[in-house]
């Protein structure tokens, strides 16, 4: 069954990772396979390989002054927000 499942996974669903892959097994083939069963097959014969997980580094926030204190910006300064339907927002 492995030879068989891994040959279809390589013909026609080279580029799905396992999870993908097992679904459409299911639908198409009739043939059920856990996931983590097949990811290993994958991965053991080649067909998969996962991606590596990126190792950024983000740039600390600076602490506010005051505790729960938050960045407001006011975007309404150029914009009439009704039209021509009402008084104007200053």
């Amino acid at each position: 069954m492995r030879t068989r499942v891994l040959a279809l996974v390589a013909e026609n669903y080279v580029d799905f990772g396992p999870t993908l892959a097992a679904e459409n097994l299911l639908e198409r083939h009739e043939m059920r396979i856990g996931m983590e069963t097949l990811r290993e097959w994958m991965l053991a014969a080649g067909i998969w390989t996962p991606r590596s997980r990126s190792d950024r580094v983000h740039q600390p926030r600076n602490r506010r002054e005051l505790y729960g204190e938050l960045v407001q910006i006011d975007g309404s300064d150029d914009h009439r927000w009704f039209e021509d339907r009402g008084h104007e927002i200053v």
